[in-house]
């Protein structure tokens, strides 16, 4: 979905056509680092337990062995 969507807005500026290229061309490299950086931090976010800068797990482990464990009602 995230791909379709870069290549409807990435075909957006071609109904701009303008007599300038420079221009052109200018827009069309904004909007594909527009969303190229969206799917980085799209990315980014899907795995926040992994990479160089990532959260601890030992927090939420050390809550879950706190928590008294209790039994889902029937």
């Amino acid at each position: 979905m995230l791909l379709a969507g870069a290549l409807i807005t990435l075909g957006y500026p071609s109904f701009f056509g303008t007599s300038n290229l420079g221009a052109q061309i200018l827009m069309t490299a904004a909007l594909a680092a527009l969303v190229a950086l969206t799917a980085f931090v799209a990315l980014a976010l899907d795995y926040p337990f992994t990479g160089d800068v990532q959260i601890s797990r030992a927090p939420f482990e050390q809550s879950l062995q706190e928590m008294p464990q209790q039994e889902p009602p029937p």
